[in-house]
C-alpha cells in the first residue's frame, strides 16, 4: 500500500521502498520534516507500480524485501531505456558493506546506508546526493 507526502512545487520526491513498516514510517517521517516529498511502498512489486506513474528524484531501496528482493527490482530499474536508469538509488540494508561491493558491478553506482542509521546521517546523504 502507497503511503505520499505529496511534494509541493519545487520540492524533491523520494520513493521509499522497504517491507518493515517501523523503518518504512521511520524514513518516510524523517524526509519529510526535511522538506521532501515522500512517497512509500513495501514491496518491490508495489515500487513497479509506483514508477509506472511518476519517476522520483531519488529512491532509497531496502534489498531484503519479499517476493522480488531489493536486488531484481534495481536491475529492472537500471535497465536500458527505463526512465529509473539514472534516478539515484540509496540502498539502506542489514547486508553488509561487503557483500554489497560484491554484487554492485552489474547495478551501476549506488549509495549504501547500514542499517541501523541515524536519521541526520540519513538526511546528511540524501542532501548531497540530491544537491549534487
Amino acid at each position: 500500500m502507497e503511503k505520499s507526502n505529496a511534494p509541493q512545487q519545487g520540492q524533491k520526491e523520494v520513493l521509499v521502498v522497504e517491507d518493515d513498516h517501523y523503518t518504512n514510517e521511520l524514513i518516510r517521517n524523517t524526509l519529510s520534516l526535511a522538506g521532501y516529498g515522500v512517497a512509500s511502498v513495501h514491496s518491490g512489486e508495489e515500487a513497479l507500480g509506483y514508477l509506472e506513474k511518476k519517476v522520483p528524484d531519488l529512491i532509497i531501496l531496502d534489498l531484503l524485501l519479499p517476493q522480488m528482493d531489493g536486488w531484481e527490482l534495481c536491475r529492472i530499474l537500471r535497465k536500458e531505456g527505463s526512465p529509473t536508469r539514472r534516478v539515484p538509488i540509496i540502498i539502506a540494508s542489514v547486508i553488509s558493506r561487503y557483500e554489497l561491493d560484491q554484487a554492485q558491478g552489474a547495478l551501476g553506482t549506488l549509495s549504501f546506508f547500514n542499517k541501523p542509521f541515524q536519521p541526520k546521517d540519513l538526511i546528511g546523504e540524501v542532501e548531497r546526493i540530491i544537491r549534487g
